[in-house]
């Protein structure tokens, strides 16, 4: 058969995008990530003004402190490297999410109790701004990526997928922005403290049924198999870190690669999966 004239090629791969707005798991993701994503910024930006000026932490303190965050921040994706490869994104989610927003809607009282409870609270609240940062932004699209190619056969949706969840962040972002402008000058630092926690508190209900659908296939009983795809097979709907764990047993017994070094492997395929798919736009 003659290949496809180019325009019958595009109108092919907008039609396969589309599917990208039906499955049943975007909209959450992208509400999720537009409240998680302006939680980084806000530490950021604003927490080496805060631990200065509000709290007034001399110089030499506030350098600690923020010493302390870009530690804590490196050590929670790593630590996020070694889970990934034994849960969901989602299920990783919901424990993250609700730990994030009791840290947050403590974080004002406990910051300005003394310094070795603010060191504490800033070590925590960063482990989880950066671990959950980074899942939403990377993994959580990967994943769907890859569950949506093995249930539907879509792969032209993988920039679809990624560049949604990426504007989502960003349009969470810019207004969560404009309210910060209203909030800062009244000096009222627990509300925005608390409004922080607030959208954590959002985005964990949101990704908690997610969560309870991927605890339910992973056990064996009755759930969803991740896309909304009725026709998804459990092997689809399987973790891709358990997939992985399942491919050396077909390979002659090898042993499987460690935490780290699949979960970057995962996130290698996703992107080259990503230019491939760019390549044929």
């Amino acid at each position: 058969a003659a290949p496809p004239r180019p325009a019958l090629a595009r109108v092919a791969s907008a039609s396969s995008r589309v599917s990208v707005w039906r499955m049943q798991r975007v909209p959450r993701v992208c509400a999720a990530y537009s409240l998680v994503k302006p939680i980084r910024y806000l530490f950021l930006f604003w927490h080496n003004y805060y631990q200065t000026s509000v709290v007034g932490l001399p110089l030499e303190r506030a350098a600690v402190i923020e010493a302390v965050e870009t530690a804590f921040a490196l050590v929670g994706g790593l630590a996020l490297g070694a889970a990934a490869d034994r849960h969901t994104p989602f299920v990783l989610f919901a424990c993250g999410l609700p730990a994030l927003a009791l840290s947050l809607a403590a974080f004002a009282h406990l910051s300005a109790l003394s310094f070795a409870a603010n060191v504490g609270v800033v070590a925590l609240t960063s482990a989880l701004v950066g671990a959950i940062d980074n899942l939403a932004s990377g993994l959580t699209a990967a994943f769907l990526v890859d569950l949506n190619e093995r249930a539907r056969g879509a792969s032209a949706s993988i920039a679809a997928v990624v560049s949604l969840c990426s504007a989502s962040g960003t349009v969470g972002t810019i207004v969560h922005s404009q309210l910060l402008k209203a909030l800062v000058p009244t000096n009222d630092w627990g509300l925005v403290f608390g409004l922080a926690a607030a959208q954590a508190a959002v985005a964990a209900i949101l990704i908690a049924p997610m969560a309870l659908d991927d605890l339910r296939s992973s056990s064996g009983g009755p759930g969803s198999p991740g896309l909304g795809s009725k026709s998804a097979s459990p092997r689809a709907a399987a973790p891709p870190h358990r997939r992985q764990h399942e491919q050396p047993q077909r390979d002659g017994g090898r042993t499987p690669p460690g935490p780290s070094r699949s979960f970057f492997a995962g996130l290698f395929s996703s992107s080259k999966r990503t230019a491939t798919s760019l390549k044929q736009d």
